[in-house]
Formats: structure tokens, C-alpha cells, sequence
């Protein structure tokens, strides 16, 4: 757990840094900077966290039994508890680097 909290904070400068250059002339973000050439499989991994789909994902979390209604993934818990604990604004509305974001991935897929 360390591991990703490490990541998450070193990714998070980054990002900031980045927004810096980004002040004066914000970037306009488009609909096709978030479409997949190709469709994504869904995958089956025991451990994975993205690319799954949501039901797997809830019952894996529950213990392979009945999601109850409104459960919300612990991955999207924890990374709102960094986004409230940094006090990161905006950061839905800025594009991330492929780099950081596949390093986050990688450090959740591990967790």
C-alpha cells in the first residue's frame, strides 16, 4: 500500500508542475483524446483492477457474494480520499500523461 500512496504523491507533483505551464492558455480537452481504436476486452485476473467489469470487480471485493445496491469500488474510494486529502481542484478536468497514468495502474494492479 505504501507503494501506491509513494506513486500517487510523485505522480501528483508531476501533475502539478505540469499544470503550471497550463495556466495561461488552458487546454481544451476533446472527446477523442478518451476513444479506443479498439474495443477493450474485459479480463478475468484475480488481482486486476482496470479493464474488468464493474459486476466482477464488486463481487471479487464482496467475497464472491451479493453486491449490495450503491457499493462503490475501494479503488474509487481511496483515490477520492487522496483527491480530498491533497486538495487537488479541477484535477477531473486535466488530461494526465500516459506515462503517469499507466505508473498509477501499475501501482493499484500491484496493490
Amino acid at each position: 500500500m505504501t507503494k501506491w500512496i509513494e506513486t500517487l504523491t510523485k505522480v501528483s507533483k508531476i501533475a502539478a508542475k505540469r499544470r503550471l505551464t497550463y495556466i495561461g492558455n488552458p487546454p481544451k480537452p476533446r472527446v477523442s483524446d478518451h476513444l479506443h481504436d479498439q474495443p477493450i476486452t474485459a479480463t478475468r485476473d484475480h488481482k486486476a483492477v482496470f479493464g474488468v467489469e464493474l459486476n466482477f470487480l464488486l463481487e471479487r471485493e464482496n467475497g464472491g457474494g451479493p453486491v449490495p445496491p450503491g457499493t462503490i469500488p475501494s479503488i474509487i474510494t481511496h483515490c477520492l480520499a487522496q483527491v480530498e486529502a491533497r486538495g487537488l481542484t479541477e484535477v477531473d478536468r486535466m488530461a494526465g500523461a500516459t506515462s503517469e497514468i499507466t505508473q498509477l495502474k501499475e501501482a493499484f494492479q500491484s496493490w
